[in-house]
């Protein structure tokens, strides 16, 4: 028998195991075991083939030039062996901290199943570093020998235990089957690896080609590389079915179903596999030549024969599917024909995939594969995340995530052929070998991929051997692999120019875990005002010595000399941020000790809250569409991963979260704007004046949009000079950035984008030459934005939605903004309170007087233009909707903009210094810079810590009409398990909390 038809015999085994396996387990399951069991198919996929393909195509290249040099086969094998071993660890690692979201979701909360996972992870590794071993050996007897003992181990066991148990097989034991075939293939596979890996006889070269073997940064990074690339093309081809399964918790037959469904469209690409071995030397050899007009003859014929199968193959599918879903499969639901249809057009834009990835290869575009799949990868995750009906979510990311794959390869291919056609006739054009092996690892992902974790023997170059002996270990190096990729060089590049960036973030994030950690210790009773005010102390104690710290290791670099002063700087400066809102985080931390609930218990937002996100997490969907729907997402995720779906605790850390990330946020956001000590002078200080905890994501978005905006403004002032390619791809990260900003909150959106727009237009250098550029980047971000947001705009500023909430701030002067009492009910006294000019404050006067600063000194500056812009459209917009409060008896949120008008006042003040001080900064005599640094530090620190104190006080529990009562009625809610609140006052609770408050509600007194 020829080994070929050994391959393709084990294949068909391995790939009817994978039918038989679904379709076993479909009829003989419940529902719920079925999605389990039909999940761990994919995600089994997922990891085997995403993880350890590019381990054999390694191993294999590896070997192959062994082989080919007639060098020692032991050291390769060690090598393999090590990078198996890396990689089976990350990857457990990695499946080790998914495990809570995996067994709550797509395993239907059977750990057995993850078990499973776990041992279908470690014998793939097994597996795949035998084949690749026997693939470079070009044993491929011993290649299709696997195959078939995977398929057979798969197929015999299932269909025996469906047998003899009357079709009520235990869901572990169909998974332990399943799992364990790849361990057996190992074993069959070591059998014929028996000779061969004799370690005597080692002569110098020997042992040098052993040590680049084993520890040469460019094997690690090919490995790495190949790695990327087969995971990426696996996320795109199994997401959408574990995505749905994960969103479907609570309609296991459903979900089931189009797993299966999945499955069974994606037959057609069972076809591509024996075009693409045909079509890819074919490619190669016309590219080789020069032969320009043959490459595309053949392209063209290549992807209308996919084409032409996929269609009719979509068709058959889609007509005859659910039959043959209900006979073969056993699914307990029904899909629609529409949505097998779909599923198939997705599976037609992964055969044209197919075709193009060996063309771009052929034409040495392989850098381009990666970049295609990771492309298609985001697209997918975003669509199946969109909050709409889970089943069409995962479809639109079942043809989504491909259709962004060919067109990402398919611009590639036709630039690639415009450049060719510019060389000169007959003009090779070669591949390298490791391009060619990373891009053979992925071409022959796709379609094996979707349809069972494995794959045919990949084809590895074998390299000539040099005709004469490197005088250097560097040559002879490179005379084994090549010089170093530019790929490695620029992300060497890459990392040198981020570890700083990344430092500075890292050290802000430890500064904002650190207080509310700190905070778990401190034993009070949060309810006695002794309690808060020594609870308050604490915290103070706790942010001054940690701020004398980090001043001190400044002056200790600066006094050691060197160029670390600046990274430190940074850092330091980073984590004064994170501790500023650490403070309060820590301070809700002490209101709410001694409960399990959230502020403000179950009731108000809390409670609705709560209510739409654990609708998402039983698999209804959002219950309101004009609500964010990210910010719902998410809470619904982070109860699954962390809280076991419990949606109430997953908001108590959202609200300890929030307040806790809301000075990293700040400061991260404004160091692109600013250098470090003015970030934290002019975004952080003023951001705790609109700090909110309660819903903090509102604040974060407020805080964060304003410095996003001077970049765009500042972007779209150089655009013009920029090439096409450039101001393109800043439009499309401009739109997922604005995208991202609107569905977390939109309100502060919608009150700047007249600012924003006014910005553009007074700062943007007109020319007929630029103009263009300048059409082209708005509308592909405003493309972009109208894709991911179009409908919630819809929804949200829809005829229906009409806001009518009356608190005590709709009564009051719209024209003030300098301070946010809250909205709670109840008498507040005078409000605003009366000032010293004609009822205005002394602090309205100043931030005024800093806002004309601002524009004085900064009159052509971005920050400045940009800042009062958004602060004058924000300004128009309230005072338009609070004129015509009367007439259509509604508010719209125009108190909400209070917030937003006060935080741009204070950037603008801040701001004013900040010009001043770059203005007098060249003016001599002056002090020393890092006394300036220290001085501007300290200063900081006293306000930021008087500030936090004052602001976490503010949220002690009390029963007030403030924001106190918050606290207060989690305080006095019984507990899930029936309990009160340690703290809860005389003992007593209820099951809502306290709700006196109830009754200061004053109806509204104009309709």
């Amino acid at each position: 028998m020829r080994a070929s038809v050994g391959m393709a015999a084990g294949l068909l085994l391995v790939g009817l195991s994978g039918y038989v396996f679904l379709a076993v387990t479909g009829h003989s399951s419940t529902p719920s075991d079925a999605a389990a069991l039909s999940s761990l198919y994919f995600l089994a996929g997922l990891v085997t083939l995403g993880v350890f393909v590019g381990l054999e195509q390694e191993t294999s290249r590896a070997t192959s030039r062994a082989v080919a040099r007639g060098r020692r086969l032991g050291p390769v094998a060690r090598t393999a062996r090590r990078h198996t071993v890396w990689l089976l660890g990350l990857t457990l690692a990695v499946l080790a901290v998914l495990a809570p979201v995996l067994v709550s979701g797509p395993l239907r909360g059977r750990w057995a199943l993850f078990g499973a996972l776990v041992l279908a992870a470690v014998v793939g590794a097994a597996c795949y570093w035998v084949r690749g071993l026997l693939g470079g050996r070009q044993q491929f007897y011993g290649y299709a020998a696997t195959l078939a003992t995977e398929g057979l181990a798969r197929l015999v066991p299932c269909v025996a235990v469906f047998v003899a148990t009357g079709r009520g097989g235990a869901a572990w034991v169909y998974a332990l089957a399943f799992a364990a075939a790849q361990g057996l293939a190992a074993a069959a596979g070591w059998w014929w690896l028996r000779e061969g890996f004799d370690d005597r006889a080692e002569d110098v070269l020997d042992v040098e080609i052993s040590e680049f073997e084993s520890g040469e940064r460019s094997a690690a990074g090919g490995l790495a590389l190949l790695v990327t690339a087969s995971l990426l093309t696996q996320l795109v081809a199994n997401l959408p079915p574990l995505a749905a399964s994960a969103r479907l918790t609570h309609s296991d037959a459903v979900a089931a179903a189009f797993g299966q469904a999945f499955v069974l469209v994606r037959i057609p690409l069972l076809l591509t596999s024996p075009i693409q071995a045909m079509l890819l030397p074919d490619l190669t050899r016309s590219a080789a030549r020069g032969d320009h007009a043959a490459l595309r003859g053949r392209v063209r014929v290549a992807l209308a024969a996919v084409a032409g199968l996929g269609v009719v193959g979509t068709a058959v599918l889609a007509v005859a599917g659910p039959w043959v879903l209900r006979v073969f499969f056993g699914t307990k639901a029904d899909l629609s024909h529409a949505l097998l249809a779909v599923l198939g057009v997705g599976t037609v834009f992964l055969m044209a995939a197919a075709i193009l990835q060996p063309t771009l290869v052929a034409l040495d575009r392989h850098r381009l594969v990666p970049i295609a799949w990771g492309v298609g990868a985001a697209v997918s995750v975003v669509l199946v995340e969109m909050p709409v009906d889970p089943l069409h979510a995962a479809a639109a990311g079942g043809v989504g995530g491909p259709a962004a794959v060919v067109m990402v390869m398919g611009a590639g291919l036709v630039r690639a052929l415009r450049r060719v056609d510019g060389q000169p006739p007959g003009r090779p054009i070669v591949a390298t070998s490791v391009a060619t092996s990373v891009a053979t690892s992925v071409a022959a992902s796709p379609a094996a991929a979707s349809i069972s974790p494995s794959h045919g023997p990949p084809v590895s170059p074998i390299v000539n051997p040099p005709t004469e002996a490197p005088q250097s270990p560097t040559e002879r190096r490179h005379a084994m692999t090549g010089p170093q990729p530019s790929w490695r060089r620029a992300a060497s590049r890459a990392v040198a120019r981020a570890w700083r960036p990344a430092a500075e973030v890292a050290a802000a994030l430890a500064g904002a875990l650190v207080m509310p950690f700190a905070a778990r210790y401190i034993e009070v009773d949060p309810l006695a005002r002794t309690g808060q005010v020594s609870a308050l102390a604490a915290l103070q104690l706790r942010f001054a010595v940690l701020g004398v710290v980090l001043v001190a290791v400044l002056l200790f670099v600066h006094r050691r000399g060197g160029g670390a002063y600046d990274t430190a700087k940074r850092m330091v400066c980073g984590a004064v941020a994170g501790l500023a809102s650490g403070f309060l985080a820590g301070g809700i931390v002490v209101a709410l000790r001694g409960t399990p609930w959230p502020l403000f218990g179950l009731s108000g937002d809390t409670g609705r809250l709560v209510e739409w996100s654990a609708s998402i997490v039983h698999g209804h969907g959002n219950p309101n569409p004009t609500y964010p729907p990210l910010t719902l997402h998410a809470l619904a995720w982070w109860a699954q991963l962390f809280h076991h779906g419990d949606t109430a605790s997953a908001f108590r850390d959202f609200e300890i979260g929030g307040a806790a990330l809301t000075g990293p946020a700040a400061y991260v956001a404004w160091r692109f704007v600013l250098s470090p000590l003015w970030a934290l002078v002019v975004g952080v200080v003023p951001a705790y004046a609109i700090i909110d905890p309660y819903k903090p994501y509102g604040a974060i978005v407020m805080i964060v949009l304003l410095p996003v905006f001077v970049v765009s403004v500042r972007h779209t002032m150089r655009v013009g000079d920029l090439g096409w390619r450039r101001v393109v791809v800043s439009a499309v990260l401009f739109g997922l950035l604005y995208s991202v900003l609107f569905l977390t909150y939109p309100g502060s959106s919608l009150w700047s984008a007249p600012g924003l727009v006014a910005a553009v237009l007074l700062l943007f250098p007109w020319s007929r030459a630029r103009v263009g550029r300048l059409a082209a980047f708005v509308g592909v971000t405003v493309a972009v934005f109208a894709v991911l947001c179009g409908w919630y705009v819809r929804d949200l500023v829809g005829p229906g939605n009409v806001d009518r909430a009356y608190g005590f701030d709709a009564y009051t002067d719209p024209a003030f903004f300098s301070m946010w009492r809250t909205d709670m009910p109840g008498d507040v006294g005078q409000w605003p309170p009366p000032g010293e000019l004609a009822g205005v404050g002394l602090f309205s006067v100043l931030t005024f007087a800093g806002l004309g600063v601002a524009l004085w000194l900064g009159w052509r500056r971005p920050l400045a233009v940009t800042v009062a812009c958004v602060f004058a459209g924000t300004w128009l917009w309230r005072m338009e909707v609070a004129s015509r409060m009367w007439a259509t008896g509604s508010v719209q949120l125009w108190p909400r903009t209070g917030n937003q008008l006060l935080y741009c006042v204070l950037v603008l003040s801040a701001a004013a210094a900040c010009f001043a001080a770059s203005r007098v900064a060249a003016w001599p005599p002056l002090p020393s810079r890092v006394g300036a640094h220290v001085g501007g530090l300290v200063a900081v620190l006293l306000v930021l810590g008087t500030a936090a104190s004052s602001v976490s006080d503010y949220w002690m529990p009390a029963k007030t009409n403030s924001y106190k009562i918050l606290a207060y009625v989690s305080q006095t809610m019984r507990k899930p398990d029936g309990s009160c609140p340690k703290y809860a006052p005389n003992h007593e609770c209820s099951d809502k909390g306290d709700q006196s408050w109830l009754n200061n509600f004053a109806p509204p007194r104009n309709h």
